[in-house]
């Protein structure tokens, strides 16, 4: 997810503020004992809190960066993350932010610990106030932006998109402050805020708080470091290639310039983790602030396209009426728009797999993938039934984007289907199912097992999904396309964005889709 930010902001312009030491500090050792016994920080640490700062370290530090538990010091990114979070034991706001961050993931696990979240969250809130009303010279400073990040954090996992969204707002304020004391930002900061903003925006699929748009306030501030790190992969000539086909060979059902210009964006990505990736590089870290700056990006302002698209549909829009006048019965126009929401919807349920994903004991904390294959199943649903009455059949102008967002819907209809518990009925949890779930709860932490709240289950959505819609349709259309191995499907979905990296890999997919015929 992240970026080593100290190293991109611009000499001689740091930002002079208390935390400055406490960003870049590794002297903080909580790897050995169970407390603080000799109260060595302002923050009382005992055995429970350290065993929720042990918990951010072995399980939430490593699924954000989709490294194993007992590798994750092999990542950069990782490890300023952690000599961050270690440090704000230093600042007592800054501290009971990380613990309230750390306590709110620990209670999706075990509900036992909302209490103690809540309590340091509000403690934390309020000492912020204080701090903003009594010091106004720190507004801007890093220390105060860290820890609204961090509560903002714990606002997302809980869920409160009112406070979520709030807190985004006040982060792009305070980054527009620091820039204007400072004539630069802290990009490490500014990341974290704008993927956290990705992800709230991405479940409630609302606008992102931050301005991402052509002429915004992101891109005018990200510009140069975007234009060095660009520099920077030019000069690999096998990323040039990459990058040329990513836009030549793009699928020509994908239309319109918004859309065509978030998958080239997409495309690129992909191929330049995968150049990394594969050939067992490290991601230098102005090319990994490209990658997850432009990500989020690119992610806002399709959620703004889709909401868009949404509203063309309703108002029953052509996609030539630039003048905005409404086209009256214009069933083109129509299917033109619900194909770009199912492109637009299954490209985010491909990328939250791949990116935004966080796992923790078998437990997506920003799971938006139900949600979003409600959505998606129904603009496919409409588009085919608009293409049934324009031709008596599903009209062949978008069927290989039709193949391609059934696979995705096909692929994380698997996964989900996967990661629930196996029941008779997908209307509650059997016996046998909470006796599988206390032996998985064993490798957690004392104070953090992993006793997931059934009350809270989305059993509807388990059920919808247990129904293979999307399995079911792929097989279909892979029919209708005269289609009949995975090697024939497999170009379509390369033209989209699609790479054979996540389990299940593709080709499984494709037969389990088809023995359901």
């Amino acid at each position: 997810m992240t970026i080593k930010g100290s190293k991109t902001r611009s000499k001689g312009t740091s930002s002079e503020s208390a935390v400055g030491s406490l960003l870049s500090s590794s002297s903080i050792n909580l790897l050995k004992g169970n407390s603080d016994p000799f109260n060595a920080y302002p923050v009382k640490i005992n055995p429970e809190i350290n065993e929720l700062i042990a918990f951010y370290r072995d399980y939430l530090l490593p699924a954000q960066y989709h490294v194993p538990s007992t590798a994750w010091v092999s990542s950069a990114n990782a490890k300023l993350d952690w000599t961050i979070c270690i440090s704000t034991l230093q600042e007592p706001t800054l501290a009971k932010a990380f613990i309230a961050r750390s306590a709110t993931v620990a209670a999706v696990l075990n509900p036992a610990l909302r209490t103690l979240a809540m309590r340091y969250r509000l403690q934390s809130i309020q000492e912020l106030r204080v701090r903003l009303l009594n010091h106004a010279n720190q507004v801007g400073s890093d220390i105060i932006i860290l820890q609204i990040i961090m509560l903002q954090k714990a606002e997302i996992v809980d869920k409160n998109l009112t406070a979520a969204a709030a807190h985004a707002k006040i982060l792009q304020n305070l980054f527009q402050e620091q820039q204007r004391r400072n004539r630069t930002v802290n990009f490490t900061l500014l990341q974290y805020a704008l993927w956290s903003d990705t992800q709230v925006s991405s479940i409630f699929m609302t606008p992102l708080a931050f301005d991402v748009g052509p002429s915004g306030w992101v891109v005018n501030t990200m510009q140069p470091l975007w234009a060095a790190a660009l520099e920077q992969l030019r000069s690999i000539p096998q990323w040039t290639t990459l990058r040329d086909d990513s836009e030549k060979c793009l699928d020509p059902s994908v239309e319109g310039a918004e859309l065509k210009a978030f998958f080239i964006s997409r495309r690129t990505t992909l191929q330049t983790w995968l150049h990394y990736g594969l050939n067992g590089l490290p991601v230098p870290p102005l090319i990994m602030l490209w990658l997850t700056t432009t990500a989020c990006l690119q992610q806002g302002r399709m959620i703004k396209h889709y909401i868009q698209a949404v509203h063309k549909v309703i108002q029953g829009m052509s996609p030539s009426s630039a003048s905005g006048e409404k086209d009256g019965d214009s069933v083109e126009g129509k299917e033109y728009w619900y194909t770009q929401q199912y492109l637009i919807l299954a490209e985010f349920v491909w990328t939250h797999h791949l990116s935004y994903k966080v796992e923790v004991c078998g437990i997506d904390l920003f799971d938006m993938v139900p949600t979003q294959l409600k959505n998606l199943r129904a603009a496919l649903e409409r588009a085919e039934d608009l293409s049934r009455d324009l031709t008596h059949h599903c009209s062949p102008k978008y069927q290989n984007a039709r193949l391609w967002a059934l696979f995705i819907g096909a692929h994380a209809e698997w996964l989900k289907s996967k990661s629930k518990q196996k029941t008779s009925e997908p209307f509650s949890p059997s016996h046998k199912d909470l006796l599988e779930m206390n032996q998985a709860e064993k490798k957690s932490p004392r104070a953090i097992k992993c006793s997931r709240d059934n009350e809270n289950y989305d059993w509807e959505s388990y059920r919808e999904i247990s129904n293979r819609w999307f399995s079911t349709r792929l097989a279909r259309q892979v029919r209708d396309m005269k289609m009949s191995i995975w090697e024939d499907v497999y170009p379509v979905l390369r033209g989209f964005n699609y790479a054979d990296v996540i389990q299940p890999l593709g080709e499984e997919v494709f037969n389990q889709a088809m023995d359901m015929l």
